[in-house]
């Protein structure tokens, strides 16, 4: 528990630490005075340890990711095998030709040089 004016750590369900009730002893407040103590900040649940696994069912369970992961790539290896072999035969061996510069005009759209 907390000390109400200080904040310190106090001992037990103590609501001041030593050094504040020492520092109120030597001012006492006269009877009949009301006093109001400061409110408990609210205290901050704390939460449950998580329960400790036994190493062999953590193995297991690494084993199982692991496995997991190596599908997921075998997968993904296997996706880019066969996109690029679709790229490859669709660019060497398709019916069309790409042609360099098919799309190239040598028309220009200068007048021509009049010869003396």
């Amino acid at each position: 528990m907390r000390c109400l004016k200080c904040n310190r750590e106090t001992d037990g369900n103590q609501v001041f630490c030593e050094e504040c009730l020492a520092q109120m002893k030597q001012e006492p407040v006269k009877p009949g005075i009301p006093i109001t103590l400061p409110k408990r900040p609210p205290s901050v649940p704390r939460t449950p340890p998580r329960p400790k696994i036994r190493p062999e069912e953590q193995i297991a369970h690494l084993e199982k990711k692991i496995s997991r992961m190596g599908r997921w790539i075998t997968a993904l290896v296997m996706m880019v095998l066969i996109l690029s072999s679709i790229l490859i035969y669709t660019f060497f061996y398709s019916e069309h030709k790409f042609d360099i510069g098919q799309n190239y005009t040598p028309m220009t759209t200068l007048a021509p040089i009049e010869k003396k």
